[in-house]
């Protein structure tokens, strides 16, 4: 992904924005320790949406 992000911030002026989506999946409930965790984390990254 680094060299395609430099093929795209290399022209001058240009400004290039990143989104990230993270989607987990299981047949089975998120154990909450790992749901808090990913919450804590979320926060600390400033994700701008978080769904639990």
């Amino acid at each position: 992904m680094e060299p395609i992000v430099e093929q795209l911030t290399i022209v001058h002026g240009k400004r290039v924005e990143l989104k990230l989506e993270i989607v987990p999946k299981s047949p089975l409930a998120w154990p909450r320790q790992k749901v808090e965790a990913m919450i804590e984390n979320a926060n600390t990254l400033v994700f701008l949406e978080k769904d639990r």
